[in-house]
C-alpha cells in the first residue's frame, strides 16, 4: 500500500512539474521613439519575443534604457494577449540630444578667451556620441570626440579623440 501512495505523489509530483507553464513574450513594443531606432534598442534588452517573462529582467532593461543619453524617462506595462502569452510594452520619453556649449573668461594677462563646442549624444539614433570644440585664449586649440560604446554588441564599442591643445 506504501508503494501505491509513493507513486501517486511521485507521478502528481511529475505532472505538476511537466505541465506546468511559463509566461511567455509574445512581443516587445517601443513607445515614444522620436530620434532613436527601435532596433538597436531591441538589440540592448534583455527581454524579447519568445522568452520567459521575467519582471526581473524588464525591470534591468528599464534601468539600463534610463542610463542612455538620448532617454529621460522609460516605464514599461504587461498585458495579457492569450493564457500564458504576454506583450511587453516599453514606453520611452527622450532627451534632447544636441548639446552646445559656450565658455567666456579672461586670462591671467586679460586675454578674452572663449570656447565653442556641439555634441550629438544620440548620433544616428543609435547613442553614439560626436562633436566637437574650438577654443581660443591667445592659441588655438580644438578637438573632436566619437564614441559608440554599443557599436560591435550590446558590451562592446569603440571612441576615438583628437585634440591640438596649446
Amino acid at each position: 500500500m506504501k508503494f501505491k501512495n509513493l507513486f501517486i505523489f511521485f507521478f502528481l509530483l511529475l505532472s505538476v512539474t511537466v505541465f506546468s507553464q511559463e509566461k511567455i513574450i509574445a512581443g516587445v513594443e517601443i513607445i515614444g521613439t522620436k530620434k532613436l531606432k527601435k532596433t538597436f534598442i531591441h538589440k540592448l534588452l534583455l527581454s524579447k519575443k519568445g522568452a520567459v517573462l521575467d519582471s526581473a529582467n524588464i525591470q534591468k532593461d528599464i534601468i539600463l534604457l534610463k542610463r542612455l543619453p538620448a532617454v529621460r524617462h522609460a516605464y514599461y506595462q504587461v498585458s495579457q494577449v492569450k493564457n500564458n502569452t504576454y506583450n511587453v510594452a516599453i514606453t520611452l520619453e527622450e532627451n534632447v540630444t544636441i548639446l552646445p556649449g559656450i565658455n567666456i573668461w579672461t586670462t591671467t594677462n586679460k586675454q578674452f578667451s572663449y570656447k565653442l563646442g556641439l555634441y550629438e549624444y544620440n548620433l544616428f539614433g543609435k547613442n553614439i556620441t560626436f562633436g566637437g570644440y574650438y577654443q581660443n585664449n591667445g592659441f588655438d586649440s580644438y578637438g573632436i570626440n566619437f564614441k559608440a560604446p554599443n557599436l560591435f554588441s550590446k558590451k562592446w564599442g569603440l571612441a576615438a579623440s583628437h585634440q591640438n591643445w596649446k
